[in-house]
């Protein structure tokens, strides 16, 4: 008796013939389920890092936080994949470009190209040794390109001369025409991979944290720009030798290794939740009465708002709003760091802050720049706009400026704050 030939379900069939990875089959498969699980898990393991970073765990109500997951998750996947992206762009570039001739894969063009780069590269080691300005000027940009622009036309001629490419027209004015075609060509790739190396080191310089240790952050810095320039140039050779699916993993791998070569793990959760403004944003904090006394309290009375008479409300700045994710509120009152500069890198613990108690948040701009004369070392202690007149002008002017004038001195007795402000 003749049987039928026995028939596996379309999904087995696919699972066993499919030449694709685990991950990637079963987001074939199962789109929406794997793509959301992904989101969810993504959102949930950044928002774990953040809090790790600001060392506090709030309460989180786990039925509404499913958006912020979500968009947790979305912003920090999209700086993953810019940053990821970017360091692979110009070996992409290379790979796609329809060069029969051998003209941009080939090993020596495509260490030539690597030139300006080096050069780049080696710029900005020298400034960050020498602690000068972080990114390349214009002019730095622009030599590196008149040097692409020589190594291509030295680089055709050389191919041409010893008949690796060869003169389709034999028209003087034509063949020139050819010959700048195909400088421009390599030239403009050339740029591509040097503009890339420097938009790697921005990233590296804006990931990398406040540091006066020059020689470690340019040897990172030299460490990371020469993996993406290797890698790069590794993805221009094998052409399409290169499998599509595995350059996600590759940019994946390069960011991992940015993160471990700044030392700043929290970096792109700390990016995501900034981006979406929860949290890691100065802030002029407006609290209830109950508010300020508790502020006060956690500064060891040491006054940082005051109530005036007939008035419910009162103003702390500056302050940075470090999460404003589930319950408490947490917000870090920063001291000016060594160089006079606000909020200070390595700041105090946050302190817990019911959210009853906060009525609003306008944004504030951190001072970036503490001017020439700037007395280092001074002042000390946590920064509050009560006491701006005993700052440098610089200092005083940003915190007028940010936060608004002092509040009249206010001697009654019954202000725990002001009678700290009127002591000694």
């Amino acid at each position: 008796m003749h049987r039928p030939p026995k028939r596996f379900p379309k999904h087995a069939q696919v699972r066993a013939t499919s030449t694709d990875p685990w991950w990637l089959a079963n987001l074939r498969q199962h789109p929406f389920t794997v793509g959301s699980l992904t989101v969810l898990t993504t959102g949930g393991l950044l928002l774990l890092i953040f809090f790790c970073h600001v060392g506090e765990m709030p309460e989180v109500d786990i039925a509404t936080s499913t958006s912020v997951l979500a968009a947790v998750a979305l912003i920090g996947l999209l700086v993953s994949v810019v940053f990821g992206g970017t360091a692979i762009a110009a070996g992409l570039i290379y790979q796609a470009a329809d060069d029969e001739n051998g003209l941009l894969r080939s090993r020596p063009s495509l260490l030539l190209a690597a030139v300006p780069g080096l050069l780049m590269i080696g710029l900005l080691v020298v400034q960050a040794v020498c602690d000068v300005s972080w990114l390349p000027a214009s002019n730095n940009i622009l030599m590196c390109a008149l040097l692409g622009w020589i190594i291509a036309d030295a680089r055709v001629e050389h191919m041409v001369t010893t008949r690796q490419l060869e003169a389709v027209s034999t028209t003087p004015w034509k063949a020139r025409v050819q010959h700048m075609g195909r400088v421009t060509l390599l030239s403009f790739h050339t740029l591509f991979l040097t503009l890339c190396t420097g938009l790697c080191a921005g990233f590296f310089i804006v990931m990398y944290p406040k540091s006066d240790n020059g020689l470690k952050l340019a040897f990172s810095l030299l460490a990371w720009s020469l993996l993406c320039c290797g890698t790069n140039l590794f993805i221009a050779a094998a052409g399409k030798r290169v499998e599509k699916k595995v350059l996600p993993p590759i940019g994946g791998a390069l960011v991992l290794a940015l993160l471990i070569l700044t030392g700043n793990f929290s970096g792109i959760a700390v990016a995501a939740v900034r981006a979406l403004g929860l949290g890691e944003i100065p802030v002029r904090l407006v609290v209830t009465a109950a508010g300020c006394d508790i502020l006060n309290r956690s500064t060891l009375n040491r006054p940082v708002c005051q109530i005036s008479p007939g008035q419910t409300s009162a103003v702390v700045c500056p302050v940075v709003l470090k999460s404003k994710i589930g319950t408490p509120f947490l917000v870090e009152l920063s001291p000016f760091d060594g160089n006079g500069l606000w909020p200070n890198a390595v700041p105090p613990r946050p302190i817990q802050v019911s959210r009853t108690e906060v009525l609003s948040w306008p944004r504030i701009e951190p001072l970036k720049s503490s001017g020439e004369n700037y007395r280092a070392g001074k002042p000390t202690g946590v920064v509050t706009f009560l006491d701006s007149k005993g700052f440098d002008s610089l200092q005083a002017v940003w915190l007028t400026t940010q936060c608004g004038e002092s509040p009249p001195l206010v001697l009654s007795p019954a202000s725990p704050a002001s009678s700290a402000r009127s002591s000694p």
